[in-house]
Order: C-alpha cells, then structure tokens, then sequence
C-alpha cells in the first residue's frame, strides 16, 4: 500500500477503468479513489469499456464504484468520463493534469466536436 501511495502522490492523473464489474471490488478500487482525490486532489480519467462516446456520463452511475459516486455527489472529484479508446486516453491524460482540471466537475466529458476530430 504504501507503494500505491506514493505513486499516486507522484502522479498528475489517475486512469480508471469502468466496465461492468468494476463496482463489484471492495478494496483496492474505492481505497485508490479515495486517496487520489481526498488526498492527492488529482483528477481522474473515467475510461468505460463498450462505449464508442461518452456524453451523459450521469446515465452511467450504475457502473459507478460507491467511493466514485459519492466523491461526484459531493463535488470534490475532478474527472472526465471518456471511451477506452486509445484516442481518447491518450489526449485525456496529456490534458488532463493537477492543475488542470476538466470542465464539468465531476462530470466532465468531451464535446462532440472533440470526438468528431
């Protein structure tokens, strides 16, 4: 664990990895969360599996780990929900950095014009 932190301390992002069974992990996912957003005030790249866009990521709250759902709730994460699609991550963890947070808060996607190019 202490590993974990200290990578996470080191890091300008975090990339998760939502699919259908992400939510089902009690320990490491949620206590990755926590630390990086209540500790580490680092944003995360929400990356769901079987998604081509992603525009109204609240429709997906049911892939949501709790400790994802609360923080949005709460209004304390800084995240953009994209496609695990290699375009995507690529731009979203060059762009995305401590610092330089999405827009949107907790719910923050890309713009159609963003897929289209």
């Amino acid at each position: 664990m202490r590993h974990l932190k200290s990578r996470l301390l080191r890091s300008k992002n975090m990339v998760l990895i939502i699919g259908n069974t992400t939510k089902e992990d009690t320990d490491w996912v949620p206590f990755e969360i926590r630390y990086a957003v209540d500790e580490c005030k680092i944003p995360i790249i929400v990356a769901y599996t079987n998604y081509e866009y992603v525009m109204a990521p609240q429709l997906l709250g049911s892939l949501w780990p709790n400790a994802l759902a609360e923080r949005i709730a709460a209004g304390s994460a800084h995240i953009i929900h994209i496609p695990f699609k290699r375009e995507a991550l690529r731009d979203a963890v060059d762009r995305v950095t401590h610092g330089n947070y999405p827009l949107g808060g907790g719910l923050g996607v890309y713009s159609r014009e963003a897929y289209a190019s």
